[in-house]
């Protein structure tokens, strides 16, 4: 697979409410470190969020060249439950994005790592983001892990220890 030029940007928006991958240079000597979290908050090709610092600061500690994040949902939204009343909260570019993510990973020598936590939000919402957990992992991704929760859902990064490293997700899903 040759990957699009958008995968060398800061950000690549489908349209303005869909961001499609969000990557940050850090210069490590290993690979990129990818992760698949719910759907896009406010971070752009210029300004990060706290899950983007988040991020960064576990791309940091691996030594990782890059810090990308792809999502099951590429609607941008600071409540999920937004996403329930958006026309298209996944966004005609999601799998598209997952499967690039992966392909950048394995040309590069990367860690793609899912962190998207529980569905959350109203019933409607978490339905809708369940039903997309479980697509996604049904696309064979070579996915890890930073930590389960006690529901079997990968957590997301931004309150985890910064000391985790990504473990494989040997086909044990919720």
């Amino acid at each position: 697979m040759t990957l699009p030029s958008w995968v060398e940007s800061a950000a690549h928006f489908s349209d303005p409410e869909h961001r499609v991958w969000l990557r940050r240079p850090l210069g490590g000597p290993n690979g990129p470190a990818v992760f698949v979290l719910h759907n896009p908050s406010i971070a752009n090709d210029v300004k990060n969020d706290p899950t983007a610092n988040r991020g960064i600061g576990f791309g940091r500690s691996w030594g990782a060249s890059d810090l990308v994040f792809v999502n099951a949902a590429t609607g941008v939204a600071t409540d999920a439950d937004n996403l329930a009343s958006m026309t298209d909260p996944i966004g005609s570019m999601a799998d598209g994005a997952l499967e690039v993510a992966a392909e950048f990973c394995r040309q590069r020598d990367g860690v793609l790592i899912a962190a998207w936590g529980a569905p959350k939000g109203k019933a409607k919402t978490k339905r809708l983001m369940a039903e997309r957990f479980a697509h996604i992992r049904a696309l064979g991704l070579p996915l890890h892990y930073l930590r389960m929760s006690s529901g079997g859902h990968p957590e997301h990064p931004l309150y985890l220890p910064k000391t985790l490293k990504p473990t494989p997700w040997f086909g044990v899903f919720s």
